[in-house]
């Protein structure tokens, strides 16, 4: 099965070219192909891709450079650059780029098929949180939609609602109703408490259990006229405040209004609810992604590092000398070691057509050198 993703592949080396085309069009859903910078900028900027192979250096507009053009038109996009040993000059200018994997010519097709495919599999998870997102951004807004209609509910409502600082007894917020009930303006809400209407007011810290709880009771208006009320409270707690809830009625009103305004009720205690899931799944994402990105790029350095290493050590070989052979395979071995992080390396020879040990050698941090013949 294919995999689902697109290619742009850009090679100036025609026969090169040709056969990993044809190779990768057998390995992934489509494959834009250009034999220069220039012209694979152009391709991207019309067919678009999510994975972008290129040789480093290519007349005209290098790999390099193509890729850095197209990292500024879509900066997610994925990169491999395919170089020889004596190119690793480009490699700093690569990295800085953004470049996500490295190729060395000649490679194996299982290597370009398995790096492809590690790179599709994140291409993949990224589409699919990227979904993800809109799909959230998508559900948060029609939550704050969801939200503003219950605000609509709540100042149009017949019912006076009051919402109430629990430890001050301070209003904290109350509908028009409440207003016209009491005679209080919003304005003036900012400095009103309970106590100035309600004579009685143990019963707010008291707690009403799991259920609103329903009490009858006197209260005054502003200019002193008793009014009887049924007052429906319940404790929510909401932006880290513990606030009371608590809805003034005429007795003859009771059963018209509690079923709209204790879904009010719910629906904020919902809201809460359903915000902090969707805060903690994003931040688990994007610690899993941060984790992931960190750990590709330790293995990334540490791959490069190795790769300098060894052009290095095939550089030395092709310009050794007579009577240095033993000294150079030791040098290799502890530049070898130094680049993994080893305390030894090690390096045997057989005997022609046999799995007889000529001779060894093996550097370590504690005898720079050892050579045992067997």
């Amino acid at each position: 099965m294919k995999l689902p993703i697109k290619i742009l592949y850009a090679e100036d080396e025609r026969l090169f070219r040709e056969m990993i085309t044809d190779f990768l069009k057998d390995l992934v859903d489509e494959v834009y192909v250009a034999d220069s910078g220039s012209s694979g900028l152009q391709v991207f900027r019309q067919k678009g891709a999510d994975l972008v192979v290129a040789d480093i250096a290519m007349p005209g507009m290098s790999g390099l450079k193509m890729i850095e053009s197209i990292k500024k038109i879509k900066p997610s996009v994925k990169t491999i650059i395919t170089t020889s040993y004596e190119e690793t000059n480009y490699f700093i200018d690569a990295i800085e780029i953004g470049v996500d994997k490295f190729l060395l010519k000649p490679f194996d097709r299982n290597v370009l098929s398995k790096t492809i495919s590690e790179l599709a599999s994140n291409i993949l998870t990224e589409k699919r949180l990227q979904m993800e997102e809109k799909a959230r951004k998508l559900a948060e807004d029609r939550l704050i939609e969801s939200e503003a209609r219950f605000r609509l509910l709540f100042e149009k409502a017949p019912e006076s609602i009051f919402v109430i600082d629990i430890p001050s007894s301070k209003i904290v917020d109350m509908n028009t109703s409440a207003q016209n009930l009491l005679g209080y303006q919003m304005s003036e809400s900012e400095d009103l408490y309970l106590e100035q209407f309600v004579s009685n007011t143990s019963w707010l810290k008291t707690s009403p259990g799991a259920f609103a709880k329903t009490i009858e009771m006197q209260i005054y208006s502003r200019n002193g006229e008793n009014i009887p009320v049924e007052v429906s409270y319940n404790k929510i707690f909401f932006t880290g405040q513990d606030l009371c809830l608590a809805i003034f009625s005429d007795l003859t009103e009771r059963k018209k209004s509690e079923e709209a305004l204790n879904q009010y009720r719910n629906h904020l205690e919902l809201l809460v609810d359903e915000r902090t899931r969707q805060l903690q799944n994003t931040v688990e994402k994007l610690e899993n992604e941060i984790r992931q990105r960190k750990t590709a790029q330790i293995d990334l350095a540490f791959k490069v590092k190795i790769e300098q290493v060894l052009s290095s050590i095939s550089s030395s070989f092709v310009r050794l000398q007579d009577g240095s052979f033993e000294n150079e395979i030791v040098n290799s071995l502890a530049l070898i070691a130094s680049a993994a992080g080893m305390d030894q390396a090690c390096f045997f020879t057989l005997h022609e057509n046999s799995s007889i040990i000529d001779c060894s050698f093996t550097w370590s941090t504690s005898q720079l050198s050892n050579k045992l013949f067997i």
